[in-house]
């Protein structure tokens, strides 16, 4: 290991306060001479200069060659140990900008975009959103109900709370929308997962 490492540690000791009582914290901790272990490995103080050099050694440098979270992570448990030290390494790997541009996506291949079919008739398919957090009015009311017609687009926006429940919306709904145009076969909203079809009945025009 660097000796400057094992300098810029023991100096990093000597700037935290949570490094002072560590022994009377865990068992595991034990000193050696001016420096802190963790079960026979370095404890590195809270830091994030010394961690992130720490870090860049561990996964940049040619020798380990921008492994992934796991052969990064043993490397570094060999050595030296930190509270969340994983998360850590997660991030700075995810962050990384060279494994971003040169390692392949692990990923599943995304699908095929599938639009909503075209619908044959006004409000036979709905979209419908809540717009919250609005200033108040002096009837108290603070968001919208916004329902668009898909084909003709006309766009309807129904006064209600940002804490409306869902029978609430549902009689909104019923008053401003069923009584003048009837029931709609689609609704679909970000909040009601994907549309499903709604049987027909006595459908009022």
């Amino acid at each position: 290991m660097d000796p400057q490492v094992k300098e810029d540690i023991i100096a990093s000791y000597e700037q935290d306060e949570k490094t002072k009582d560590l022994g009377s914290q865990d068992a595991r901790m034990e000193k050696d001479n001016d420096l802190w272990t963790y079960d026979n490995r370095l404890y590195v103080p809270d830091g994030r200069e010394l961690r992130q050099r720490l870090l860049t050694e561990f996964h940049d440098t040619p020798m380990h060659g921008h492994l992934g979270v796991d052969k990064t992570l043993a490397a570094m448990e060999q050595l030296f140990y930190w509270p969340n030290m994983v998360d850590d390494v997660r991030l700075y790997i995810k962050t990384c900008e060279q494994c971003q541009r040169n390692k392949p996506s692990n990923l599943k291949k995304a699908g095929l975009l599938k639009p909503l079919p075209v619908p044959d008739n006004p409000f036979e398919s709905v979209s419908l959103d809540f717009i919250t957090l609005l200033p108040e009015t002096q009837r108290g009311h603070g968001a919208l109900l916004v329902v668009v017609d898909r084909l003709s687009r006309l766009m309807t926006l129904i006064p209600t709370t940002t804490d409306v429940t869902a029978a609430e919306a549902a009689a909104l709904f019923y008053k401003n929308i069923f009584v003048h145009f009837g029931m709609p076969s689609f609704v679909e909203s970000e909040r009601m997962g994907t549309p499903r079809r709604k049987p027909r009945k006595n459908r009022r025009r």
